[in-house]
């Protein structure tokens, strides 16, 4: 009962605030019909450009990609450049980095028909996973190539985009931690 009645009053408040009393409106609208209006400007007139037809049909056109010319110029120097074969299928640690593969060890196996041996190193990658690679196996993400596994070590050489479309050869050494050539020695 008491809201009911809190209600009412709010509500005989607010209506009581309203008036009909517009004479402060009407003076304000009769003051600005008696200024005077400010004059339009009027708009600037627009000055047509005579149209220029491109007719240098010999030359690239200006709204052609630029990639495309320098494709045109790449592949006339590719013939006498070092590139990796691109048609070749991936190998599993081809999709890793040469820095996140470690050589965990190397092993030396004897054929029983002949006399050769083959040497295979152990190599562990970033992930934990354990992978055995031999000469001739491709590594890393630069068309690396195991050209020699030693007792300490692995010799990949890489192929280096030089940034111009060839490839530059550089041989890199991946060795055993120190620890382990430590246990060797004693």
């Amino acid at each position: 009962m008491k809201i009911k009645v809190f209600t009412c009053f709010i509500l005989i408040g607010l209506l009581s605030g309203c008036s009909t009393d517009l004479t402060d409106l009407e003076v304000f609208v009769a003051s600005a019909k008696t200024q005077p209006s400010s004059p339009v400007t009027p708009s600037p007139e627009f000055v047509s450009v005579p149209s220029v037809q491109y007719e240098v049909k010999h030359l690239r056109s200006p709204f052609s990609q630029l990639e495309q010319a320098a494709q045109v110029e790449s592949a006339k120097r590719l013939k006498n450049c070092l590139t990796p074969d691109f048609t070749r299928s991936k190998d599993p640690l081809e999709v890793y980095g040469i820095d996140t593969i470690q050589l965990q060890g190397t092993i030396q196996l004897q054929d029983d028909t002949s006399v050769t041996q083959r040497h295979y190193a152990l190599l562990t990658t970033n992930d934990g996973k354990v992978h055995k690679v031999q000469n001739g196996d491709f590594i890393g993400l630069y068309h690396g190539k195991i050209i020699a596994v030693d007792k300490s070590s692995i010799t990949v050489q890489q192929m280096i985009p030089d940034g111009t479309g060839c490839f530059i050869q550089q041989s890199t050494t991946i060795t055993l931690n120190n620890i382990q050539l430590e246990q060797d020695n004693v």
